[in-house]
């Protein structure tokens, strides 16, 4: 895909980032983070579907809940909904989305807050190591600023590490831990 096709997000020049295949790293170049459209709503099912194989194959399924593709459609649509992604020269690698203005069901936990809820993110197994999480996390923050939000929030399971670790690399601090759709998971958040 050409960069002129989508616009960039953010004002950053492209970026080179690395690719693992068979223990050894590829650079990809002339990758940047963009809005997602509703042209990317096969590939971004394509990647949830690879994620929920991948975590059956590890029996990691309990890590990640994946979104209704009928959801997915309607949230490439709603402008409460920031949907975004890393795109490479032949699709998308990574992307998350972030619910505003009371769409998710964790402002129950802020109460008198305007919060952003980044529901969730989504990396390729051979992409991960490049920081993109946090990447996403820091672009989203940017957004909910714009949009006058005064809390980022998440859910996140305490058995991935990663995830966690991104969320505390990124100032973000455990409010709690809950059971959610009946399992552990913390609520974290970050004031903005």
């Amino acid at each position: 895909m050409e960069n002129s096709k989508y616009s960039s997000i953010i004002m950053l020049e492209n970026i080179t980032i690395k690719m693992r295949i068979n223990q050894t790293n590829h650079d990809i170049k002339n990758c940047y983070f963009r809005q997602c459209v509703n042209n990317d709503y096969s590939m971004i099912v394509d990647i949830q579907n690879k994620i929920v194989e991948e975590l059956i194959k590890t029996h990691n399924e309990k890590m990640f809940f994946p979104t209704n593709n009928e959801i997915i459609k309607e949230f490439l649509c709603h402008k409460d909904v920031y949907f975004i992604c890393l795109q490479i020269p032949d699709g998308i690698c990574s992307y998350s989305y972030t619910c505003f203005n009371g769409i998710s069901d964790l402002n129950y936990y802020f109460k008198n807050e305007e919060v952003a809820t980044f529901d969730t993110v989504v990396v390729l197994p051979q992409f991960r190591g490049n920081k993109l999480q946090s990447q996403l996390i820091k672009i989203t923050e940017l957004e909910a600023k714009k949009r006058n939000m005064s809390i980022l929030a998440a859910i996140v399971s305490p058995d991935n590490i990663h995830s966690v670790n991104n969320f505390m690399d990124n100032k973000f601090k455990i409010l709690k831990r809950i059971i959610y759709k009946k399992l552990k998971r913390y609520i974290v958040y970050k004031y903005l």
